[in-house]
């Protein structure tokens, strides 16, 4: 049920981010014509004029140019904070990943031992009736498993987790 949640969450990640990538592409060649454009208004100026006028040469593509490059910055702005989202879900779908990787693990391991096994006492070659679990076993090495995994980051939840399967093992 978690699982199927996980990778519905996934998917929506997946399709978000696929958005973003999208639209940092369309930002990015934005930004590349308009700094184009400004390198051409640039270039293009009427400095030969300049010996023989008491205006400003090249007045126009100035503005132009400062209207542009207003423009380029508000692109750019939005070019960072779509990276920035970019990133946010990148870790969102690392951790998702990981947290589906663990429940997969963990499934895998009660699942693949299910029966009980007879232990063999070698003093008296005599079957004893001391059976050992194996789902169980498998059960507590993924939990241990999990809590090695979030140990640093949240240690009171760590230590309330080895609290709970102390006092498993010990009934």
């Amino acid at each position: 049920m978690i699982g199927d949640f996980l990778k519905k969450y996934q998917q929506e990640i997946i399709s978000e981010k696929i958005d973003v990538k999208e639209e940092l592409d369309l930002l990015e060649t934005k930004i590349k014509e308009e700094k184009k454009f400004i390198e051409v208004l640039d270039n293009t100026n009427e400095s030969f004029f300049s010996d023989f006028t008491p205006r400003d040469v090249n007045a126009k593509n100035r503005q132009k140019i400062m209207e542009v490059q207003s423009l380029v910055d508000e692109l750019q702005e939005k070019y960072n904070q779509k990276s920035e989202k970019q990133r946010f879900l990148d870790g969102r779908l690392r951790e998702i990943n990981r947290l589906l990787q663990e429940i997969n693990n963990d499934n895998h391991i009660v699942d693949v031992t299910n029966e009980p096994k007879t232990i063999i006492t070698e003093e008296t070659n005599e079957e004893e009736d001391n059976t050992v679990n194996y789902s169980v076993i498998g059960g507590l090495s993924g939990k241990l498993e999990q809590i090695k995994s979030y140990v640093f980051f949240d240690p009171q939840r760590a230590s309330m987790e080895l609290d709970e399967i102390l006092k498993f093992l010990n009934n």
